[in-house]
């Protein structure tokens, strides 16, 4: 595979000229980009006008088949098997199927461009019941968000099975499919399988178990210079409902060769739980080979010389020896975490910061369950103290709420939405280097109930560079039972709520019922919002409804 690492991080990291490429519109990634901006800054169709239920509405649904968990993916004008030019929505689902649409609707009779199971012989989804949780129902098939590789025509997805006869096999696979007709390349699927040093399990090492292990948080491919490939696919894993003996996990592939395997790492070795889940979020990246990720409740000793980091930022390099721990943080609080089960790191993916004028240029942002915030130096975490946090700034949202939401930078504001709270944004001070803790606007609407599961909304900003910025945001907080609702606010003035799916008559704009921690995406005057066997289409009607 050519991987051209500076067309690779320009692209991504949106810092390219302001020309509109097919590229640029592309979401080939969750929250947009490697270093989860949250942000689609090449949107020219959807505006704060134009954005209501006169003039915005349904106007597709795709039918899946299984519950989408994972954010869905645009990629803008690229030729598939049909030899036509498309724009391609990719779609994972929970029954370990994945789809390609015409994101416009034209699709052939099947109702879409191709589908593909990814089970082996014998084999079905993991009903819930196998891994004892009510956190995702009825069966876990692809849950976290996939990634995509416009320049190979590569999709990365990984997905979980048993076998039906005989005493089951719990198996976890790393697929690499061709984006133009759903084959498998890149020698792939593989096996994931993996161990490290530890006592953890009672032994001399701790293994990856595709049963406990729940891959909820999104594919990363990013750059990896330095390293044994130029760039690679890194996985992180966490658990079902912290049921069994589990680790947190990262393991990184090939993203040129899927069956070769450079690094893995547990990231509570000696000890127990410290699943990478993020909220549906996935591992970050500076683009330089620095990997972030954040671990929730476990078993922490780093600040003792241990190897375990529960409740902890780390920052991971892939190197000749695989993949090596360069630096972390830990909340001064982080046996209070633990004990409360109040995980770090649930502010989403671990939000990079673009370069910034003030005393600490590179920045980072998360969050924990309780409400917290914390701002920190990426290229001096800070570790552990006991006594007061490391981090450049931590302060609360102010309302007491919980948090299960990502977070989204833009326009020099970070923007969050927390259990049963607002949606809510603060302002950043650049040549201070830190954020006014007392939140500059809210929304008027609340996102379900403060410390419900399911409450808090992850979303997603679409603007023309910094023009006419939109917060799309979902509210998921009846899953199971209830349609997902989609907002829109005006990204200046949160009070502003521009539109929702609840005001047109006659149900007009009702998706299916809803799943929690999804994300919408945002492209080329569309909205896609995942559901239950569903994802449904927004956008400007045409002819607009009569009054």
């Amino acid at each position: 595979m050519r991987f051209d690492l500076q067309v690779f991080v320009l692209t991504t990291l949106a810092i390219a000229t302001r020309c509109l490429p097919a590229a640029d519109l592309d979401v080939l990634t969750f929250h947009n980009n490697i270093i989860r901006s949250g942000v689609q800054s090449y949107e020219t169709v959807l505006t704060k006008s134009n954005v209501n239920s006169a003039q915005f509405g349904k106007i597709l649904s795709f039918a899946v088949n299984g519950d989408v968990y994972a954010q869905p993916l645009y990629i803008s004008q690229y030729t598939m098997a049909d030899n036509k030019a498309h724009n391609v929505l990719v779609v994972a689902t929970a029954r370990d199927r994945i789809y390609a649409f015409d994101a416009d609707g034209n699709n052939p009779s099947a109702g879409y461009l191709w589908e593909r199971i990814l089970l082996g012989p014998g084999e079905t989804s993991v009903p819930a019941a196998d891994v004892d949780t009510s956190d995702i129902t009825p069966t876990i098939g692809v849950i976290g968000t996939p990634a995509i590789d416009r320049s190979t025509g590569t999709i990365y997805v990984v997905a979980k099975s048993v076998t039906t006869s005989g005493s089951p096999t719990y198996i976890q696979r790393l697929h690499a499919l061709n984006l133009a007709d759903g084959a498998e390349k890149l020698n792939g699927p593989t096996t994931i399988q993996a161990s490290v040093p530890g006592t953890g399990d009672g032994g001399a090492t701790v293994a990856f178990s595709p049963l406990r292990n729940n891959q909820r948080a999104a594919i990363l491919l990013a750059p990896t210079p330095g390293g044994v490939t130029s760039g690679s696919v890194f996985i992180a894993w966490a658990s079902h409902g912290d049921n069994g003996q589990y680790h947190g996990w990262v393991i990184s592939y090939d993203a040129a060769n899927v069956s070769h395997q450079t690094g893995a790492w547990a990231d509570t070795p000696n000890g127990s739980q410290g699943g990478i889940w993020m909220s549906g979020g996935g591992l970050s990246s500076d683009g330089t080979g620095n990997i972030f990720g954040a671990a929730g409740n476990g078993s922490f000793d780093a600040n003792d010389g241990g190897n375990d980091y529960g409740d902890s930022m780390f920052k991971l390099v892939l190197g000749q020896s695989g993949l090596a721990l360069s630096d972390w943080f830990t909340p001064a609080d982080q046996a209070e975490l633990d004990g409360s089960d109040l995980d770090f790191g649930v502010g989403g993916a671990p939000l990079i910061l673009p370069p910034q004028p003030g005393p600490v240029p590179h920045l980072m942002v998360t969050a924990d369950k309780q409400g917290e915030i914390y701002l920190l130096n990426r290229d001096d975490l800070g570790g552990y103290t006991g006594t007061a946090n490391t981090s450049i700034q931590s302060f609360n949202d102010g309302g007491g709420f919980s948090i299960h939401s990502n977070l989204v930078f833009f326009n020099k504001a970070l923007y969050l939405a927390p259990d049963g709270g607002p949606a809510s944004m603060w302002t950043f001070h650049p040549a201070l280097g830190f954020f006014n803790p007392v939140a500059s606007s809210r929304s008027a609407h609340t996102f379900g109930c403060n410390g419900c599961d399911g409450g808090g909304s992850n979303f997603t900003i679409s603007a023309n560079g910094q023009q006419n910025g939109i917060v799309w945001a979902l509210d998921y907080s009846s899953y199971g039972n209830s349609p997902v609702v989609l907002y829109a606010f005006d990204a200046s003035n949160l009070s502003t709520e521009l539109y929702d799916a609840t005001q047109a008559p006659n149900q007009r704009d009702q998706a299916t019922v809803a799943v929690k921690f999804t994300s919408p995406t945002v492209a080329n005057g569309k909205v896609f919002v995942g559901s239950r066997n569903a994802v449904t289409v927004y956008g400007l009607l045409s002819p607009a409804p009569l009054q």
